[in-house]
């Protein structure tokens, strides 16, 4: 997370506390399930709102990095197991 982003989530009055409530993990549960998000959306404080959005940001942030090690891992072992093909033709 960019130094700037956490210093606008800090001073965001709409955040409340300096922790995000115990319960955000349940409503990113619930707006993943969601067949419509403003459903789960209307539903919420303005404090829930600001930790939610962080909330996502930060999986969205793990999900990247998550994917591009298993990209990067993809590319290092499909690399070690390309062996060189040796062909040998035979004139009849």
């Amino acid at each position: 997370m960019a130094v700037g982003t956490f210093s606008y989530i800090r001073m965001n009055p709409y955040m409340g506390a300096d922790s995000p409530p115990g319960h955000i993990d349940s409503l990113y549960e619930d707006l993943e399930e969601a067949t419509e998000a403003t459903s789960v959306l209307q539903r919420l404080s303005h404090s829930e709102a600001g930790w939610l959005a962080r909330h996502i940001r930060d999986q969205i942030s793990q999900d990247r990095e998550k994917a591009g090690d298993e990209f990067e891992k993809e590319l290092v072992v499909g690399h070690q197991s390309a062996r060189p093909a040796f062909y040998l033709f035979l004139k009849p």
